[in-house]
């Protein structure tokens, strides 16, 4: 089983998912999909790699901070 899934979680309420996008645009293309369910955001990225990369980045980084 690939472990290529972010989950964010604490983000607003009325955060959009072209918000979540857009912080997450540095990886571009290996964005593979983002939703919202309970109030938990998945961003599917397109490998354990870049998943591993982009959770070290953004682990801590405010959001509309």
């Amino acid at each position: 089983m690939a472990r290529n899934t972010i989950i964010a979680r604490e983000a607003p309420s009325d955060v959009t998912e072209s918000e979540i996008r857009a912080l997450f645009s540095k990886w571009g293309e290996a964005v593979m999909d983002v939703r919202c369910e309970h109030g938990l955001w998945y961003i599917k990225l397109a490998g354990e790699d870049d998943a591993k990369t982009a959770c070290q980045e953004m682990n801590g980084t405010p959001f509309r901070g």
